[in-house]
């Protein structure tokens, strides 16, 4: 009887298996994101309003003599970063800031950036990280969004407050530089280096936000999407053990530090393990390699554009020469992803898929190519991600007789929604709360349900490992930079000459994301004063917002509700054999628009124009 029982248990589970290969993968991933999940309100219950600030507080004294930031040749130990952000907690208390105010942080990759999120945090001070590429109507906008009632610039950044400061005096907002000589430079090695007593953060729980992260959307400026205390925890938490960091781990930073894949995830994993960071200003690709190799990095994050900088460029002596286990990051193409691996002997590629306020994240843990990981086959409701079935022609989900959307099949690409709970919240944006409803899809699947729309295009397999396919909605991604099409048409509407634009992204053979293209229709007749068109789009735009094309068009499509079409014109692209009317490049290396005939696209499809 027991040898039946046997037999037949093994047949079941062999039957199990076959319907459900991914079982094992799906469980050891289940367990840790379990482990993470409950871990973290686990420690709530334990502790009671435990943060990322008492996190880090327990790995800076517990490494204190070990590095922490290695950055411009000079190394800072934990002990030392703990009492630069000390210094920061006493000056921000000195200086009248309490509990709940918000400081808006303009600075580039330093030490001192994260001395100084951190630091406000220990007394209940939350931090709005503005993009430092921003300027002007941006930047003030950023600025007032998250109600900041002071902002701090790094001295190199601190002219392009100057258009904007009778706007921010008249709100009463304070400026501070920091690095610099001026009355108002922050001196915070005149502050003491003790931790700051815990009750100026008393009735901080890890439900408070923690800072704020400007992410574009089809609202055209910025919006300030909210991180509390409990999804950066979740995220950091999740990250390490996913990627199995530890203490010994050299961590690799280029990416800018006012997004949230060098902040939340690379500084939180910093924070959570006791790892080392190796922090640079900006990413070079002449320097890279070097600093790899001489630095011992062992894992490095990435986004796609910088793979396809690396192996577009010559081969370095250091290439090969490293101790990396891991790159991880988001955003790598299919067509370089092979070519990053062998070409610099990368032994893992952790491609993940999140977004900073968004609900849905997968990690590719297990090296499955082109794939940002995966959804469970077995007990999928423990993963909050659907695919819909949906119709990039006329950008709406398909629904069925009850009006319930579809999930897509094996392979069908379609729309990436993340269902709303306790678990998975979407914590959505500051200020008008219309912004946030905007990205709620309702009713889904049944009445009174609620789900995150991510604006992504994806499709799964069999085995439901994930491919992300592309963007839809009023953004397109260029230099990895997300990049809202309202915000650049609005630049370009004020030119004077200029009656209605139309912004959109455009594909280029060889490049990550779509680069930007306006449709204009002209005031008048007269010829269009390219070279003013050029310097009014350069002082309202970063340079990769600003549009690397522009048609010419007597009068713009749109539907029946106004809305301007752009599949088509995102569909013809550039290619003047295909376009009667008038195209322009932004040519580099004259810093004005010039004609696009045949002769320069071809140039620029064979990759001999840089862009």
């Amino acid at each position: 009887m027991v040898l039946w029982l046997a037999v037949g248990s093994v047949v079941l589970f062999s039957i199990f298996l076959w319907k459900y290969p991914t079982f094992f993968r799906d469980a050891r991933i289940g367990f840790i994101n379990y482990k993470v999940r409950v871990g973290v309100d686990l420690i709530q219950l334990i502790k009671g309003n435990f943060t990322l600030v008492d996190q880090w507080e327990i790995t800076s004294a517990k490494h204190k003599d070990r590095p922490c930031i290695v950055f411009e040749g000079k190394t800072l130990t934990f002990g030392q970063v703990e009492s630069r952000i000390n210094q920061f907690s006493h000056w921000a208390l000195d200086s009248g800031f309490i509990k709940g105010d918000v400081i808006a942080l303009f600075l580039p990759n330093c030490p001192d950036f994260f001395a100084l999120w951190m630091g406000f945090a220990k007394v209940g001070v939350e931090c709005a990280f503005l993009n430092n590429n921003i300027r002007g109507v941006s930047l003030l906008h950023g600025i007032k969004t998250c109600k900041a009632r002071a902002v701090i610039v790094n001295h190199e950044l601190a002219e392009f407050l100057q258009p904007i400061q009778s706007e921010l005096c008249e709100l009463l907002i304070s400026s501070f530089t920091i690095g610099g000589d001026d009355s108002n430079s922050i001196k915070p090695e005149t502050r003491s280096a003790c931790a700051p007593p815990a009750i100026f953060r008393k009735n901080v729980t890890y439900l408070s936000p923690l800072y704020y992260i400007f992410t574009s959307g089809t609202t055209g400026l910025p919006k300030a999407a909210i991180m509390k205390h409990k999804k950066s925890m979740w995220v950091a938490y999740g990250y390490a053990a996913l990627f199995r960091f530890t203490k010994e781990d050299r961590l690799y930073i280029t990416l800018p530090m006012y997004h949230s894949a060098a902040s939340t995830v690379g500084f939180g994993i910093m924070i959570t393990t006791g790892c080392a960071v190796i922090l640079r200003k900006k990413f070079s690709t002449t320097r890279f390699w070097q600093d790899v190799a001489e630095e011992n990095v062992t894992v490095f994050q990435y986004v796609g554009e910088l793979c396809r900088y690396l192996c577009n460029t010559p081969t370095s002596p250091f290439q090969q020469q490293h101790k990396l286990r891991l790159a991880f990051g988001n955003g790598l193409r299919p067509d370089v992803w092979d070519i990053f691996r062998e070409k610099f002997n990368i032994p893992q590629i952790g491609e993940f898929y999140a977004s900073t306020e968004g609900n849905v994240i997968f990690v590719n843990r297990h090296n499955v190519r082109h794939s940002v990981g995966f959804a469970p086959c077995v007990l999928p409701f423990l993963h909050c991600a659907r695919i819909i079935r949906y119709n990039i022609e006329t950008d709406q989900v398909y629904t069925d007789a009850n009006g319930y959307c579809q999930e897509a099949a094996a392979d069908e690409v379609g729309l990436l929604i993340g269902k709303m709970s306790a678990r998975y919240p979407f914590d959505g944006y500051v200020g008008d709360k219309s912004i946030t409803n905007k990205k709620i899809l309702r009713n889904v699947f049944s009445g009174g349900d609620s789900w995150f729309n991510t604006g992504d295009l994806f499709k799964e397999d069999q085995y439901r490992n994930m491919y992300f396919i592309d963007r839809i909605g009023d953004t397109f991604r260029w230099k990895g930079e997300n990049v809202a099409t309202t915000e650049v048409a609005q630049a370009i509407s004020s030119f004077q000459q200029v009656e209605e634009v139309n912004a959109y992204g455009v594909q280029i053979p060889g490049h990550d994301g779509r680069a930007g293209m306006v449709a204009l229709v002209c005031r008048s007749s007269s010829a269009l004063d390219l070279e003013a068109l050029y310097d009014h789009i350069c002082v309202r735009l970063p340079a990769y917002a600003r549009p690397l094309f522009i048609r010419i068009q007597e009068i713009i499509e749109t539907t029946g509700t106004f809305k301007h079409i752009k599949t088509i014109l995102s569909r013809e692209g550039f290619d003047p054999s295909k376009i009667s009317s008038p195209l322009y490049f932004c040519d580099p290396s004259i810093g004005n628009y010039v004609r696009l005939d045949n002769i320069l696209y071809e140039k620029i499809i064979r990759g001999q124009v840089k862009l």
